[in-house]
């Protein structure tokens, strides 16, 4: 849960993430600020829209723009997210803190300590990924831009901006700001959905562990008679196994629930924004600082997708695995109310549990594969028309 706090901590400075001991006078303010935030972001996403339906003439001006503006509506949305739906974030908070599972054994550490290195490994990665991308993008964009007098980035503003030199500055910086607090909360979704996901797996991994350990340190043979001598404290624990079992599967659909209008949005988006990206960047001079932020900006939106197909094929893998841990335990020795709670459970584990995408996409390592084909797809369509 360290890197997820990390993460929301990242949130707080960005406006979004009210701290849950804010109140007062001090709660106010950060209402506003968080106000402030909200109406940069929705600004920036509507002059860029009049801009895309206004200013957009050729192929090659649409593909200029319509990249960032994907990227902007997906952080709206995201700010839009972590306003509205913040009592769920909370739950979801308290589930990973509290842990259905508190670690029993060196062994259930090790799963916990696996999955924390992993998730801060794919943190620290992407984090240092996005800053050098923004930070070789703003270079590009402000020694090409700056000096013509032209906005950092393509929108249509209701003034002259070039009029006075304090309001081109004004402008240009308010976009800049925008787009790194924007990008900061992008990957800040991203990685807290990554992290949730992985726990939720070691939390499979660990229920799998105790029913292995369970029965078959709680069952035993007489040598005398063969008879199974079953311990009086099996009920009690398998009636505890059910309950975290279901406890998992409550955590995963919240999540989902959470999760899914946004990851299916941000799925679609990617496509498009990275076939267009890589549309411009076959019209610029190799290894110019524009052809290295466009790469680098590819990067980032393929690592973003990434992370959300690789952790929610993880939780499908440990979830399909489960039924298998059940099957393979010491079930026969059992008596039948208890054979009966192990059924449930195995009848849960028959339907797949997937990720979905508006009902349609099972976000997976096939999902990932699916999008770049689609995205090279369009991409050929751009260079056929251009």
């Amino acid at each position: 849960m360290d890197v997820l706090q990390e993460n929301f901590s990242v949130l707080c400075y960005l406006g979004v993430w009210k701290p849950l001991n804010c109140s007062g006078v001090a709660s106010f303010l950060y209402n506003l600020y968080t106000l402030l935030i909200a109406a940069m972001s929705h600004t920036m996403l509507f002059t860029q829209i009049l801009d895309l339906i206004i200013s957009t003439k050729t192929v090659s001006d649409f593909t200029n723009n319509i990249f960032i503006v994907s990227a902007i509506l997906t952080g709206c949305l995201k700010v839009y997210r972590f306003i509205r739906s913040r009592n769920t974030f909370i739950y979801i908070i308290n589930s990973l803190k509290r842990g259905i599972f508190k670690p029993a054994s060196q062994n259930e550490i090790m799963i916990w300590n696996s999955y924390a290195r992993l998730t801060r490994v794919v943190t620290i990665a992407a984090t240092t990924s996005l800053i050098i991308g923004l930070i070789v993008m703003s270079y590009a964009l402000c020694s090409f831009n700056i000096p013509r007098k032209q906005l950092l980035y393509q929108a249509w503003l209701p003034y002259n901006y070039t009029s006075r030199p304090i309001v081109y500055w004004v402008s240009s910086m308010e976009q800049l700001v925008t787009v790194y607090i924007l990008a900061g909360i992008n990957f800040s979704f991203d990685l807290i959905f990554f992290g949730t996901m992985l726990n939720i797996c070691a939390q499979i991994k660990v229920l799998k562990l105790r029913y292995k350990v369970a029965l078959s340190q709680f069952y035993s043979v007489d040598s005398n008679n063969n008879d199974i001598l079953e311990l009086k404290d099996v009920s009690k624990l398998i009636a505890e196994y059910t309950t975290s079992h279901e406890s998992i599967i409550k955590l995963f659909n919240t999540a989902h629930h959470l999760f899914s209008t946004i990851v299916t949005i941000q799925y679609c988006t990617s496509s498009v924004a990275f076939c267009t990206s890589a549309f411009n960047i076959t019209k610029m001079k190799f290894f110019s600082f524009h052809f290295f932020s466009t790469a680098l900006y590819i990067n980032n939106v393929m690592i973003e997708l990434f992370i959300l197909c690789v952790s929610s094929n993880e939780v499908t893998l440990q979830f399909a695995d489960l039924g298998k841990a059940f099957y393979d335990c010491q079930w026969y020795a059992i008596n039948n109310a208890n054979k009966k709670s192990l059924g449930i459970m195995m009848t849960n584990t028959v339907k797949p549990i997937y990720f979905t995408c508006g009902y349609i996409i099972h976000l997976s390592l096939d999902s990932f594969t699916s999008v770049l084909k689609l995205s090279y797809s369009i991409y050929n369509v751009l260079q056929s028309s251009s």
